[in-house]
């Protein structure tokens, strides 16, 4: 993966929106179903907000000058399509909110040549004092380059599960998730190939065949955690 010199803060995160560089799945973590273990999927939307953080200036080199750094306090992800071993992977992110301790962010993992959504992760992290292990403010410069990031990201349309929760769906819900995949899915990758926006084309279910996109959805499958 490539790595962004933090000296260079500001200049890709005038992307909208902010796009990591092209990951690689590693062998280990494909699991014994064949695919694209739950886990690792946060260990690349990990790694592309870590990418955002050092456009920001908020990466290694400010904990160690500055003493604070970031915390992750939620996570919401939803698993949409299967990725296997030679799927090169990249990470949209948006700065959805933001305050003088907290962020909010919405992220989108793609094929990165063919386009298609393979899952969505939605986070609040929070800044830390690292002498006192406490939430504290942003320094003000920081603060200030957040919200010149938050103010361009403002123009992009919010993903379609922003702020969703987890629920058993109604069979109305399900109905409608299986058409809109149907009808969404070849639009998706035009829109994420032109570089446009964020794309809103997910669906709320995990597609058992990556070939067919009108194949038949199973339940959503996602996950949210908490941490102190």
């Amino acid at each position: 993966m490539t790595k962004i010199p933090e000296s260079d803060a500001g200049q890709t995160a005038k992307l909208l929106p902010f796009r990591s560089s092209i990951m690689q799945i590693e062998p280990q973590w494909i699991d014994y179903n064949g695919h694209l273990n739950m886990a690792y999927y946060n260990v690349m939307f990990d790694r592309a907000i870590d990418q955002l953080w050092l456009e920001l200036g908020i990466g290694p080199d400010y904990m160690r000058a500055r003493n604070g750094s970031t915390f992750t306090a939620e996570c919401h992800v939803r698993y949409l399509r299967e990725i296997h071993l030679g799927d090169p992977v990249q990470v949209s992110v948006l700065l959805v909110a933001a305050d003088e301790k907290r962020r909010h962010t919405g992220e989108e993992g793609r094929h990165a040549t063919d386009g298609w959504l393979s899952a969505t992760s939605e986070n609040m992290t929070i800044h830390i004092d690292m002498a006192a292990r406490k939430v504290a403010p942003f320094p003000p410069d920081i603060r200030t380059r957040i919200q010149q990031v938050l103010d361009r990201h403002s123009a992009a349309p919010r993903t379609e599960g922003m702020g969703r929760k987890i629920a058993m769906p109604s069979l109305h819900q399900s109905r409608t998730m299986s058409r809109n995949a149907s009808q969404r899915s070849g639009t998706a990758s035009t829109a994420w190939k032109s570089g446009l926006t964020m794309s809103s084309y997910f669906f709320g279910g995990f597609s058992a065949k990556a070939s067919d996109p009108s194949s038949r959805q199973a339940n959503h499958a996602g996950c949210a955690f908490s941490q102190g």
